[in-house]
């Protein structure tokens, strides 16, 4: 079984459990500043979360060539 550090270098392309790349993955959900997907591998029929953590953000620059964007 990986560690969460192998599993995030995998960048969540291997099956933490038996390191298949048979993963798939839900559009993710989120709650406030908390988000997560429900994962499984096709091989060992494993379920998992993937938790996603908020890092920045990236304005809309369409909506500023519109005139939309505010500041």
């Amino acid at each position: 079984m990986m560690t969460d550090e192998e599993y995030i270098q995998q960048a969540g392309s291997k099956c933490p459990f038996c390191l298949s790349n048979q993963v798939s993955a839900d559009r993710p959900e989120a709650d406030g500043d908390y988000a997560w997907a429900e994962c499984s591998c096709g091989d060992c029929r494993m379920q998992w979360s993937d938790v996603y953590t908020l890092t920045g953000f990236t304005p809309d620059m369409e909506h500023e060539k519109r005139g939309r964007y505010v500041r």
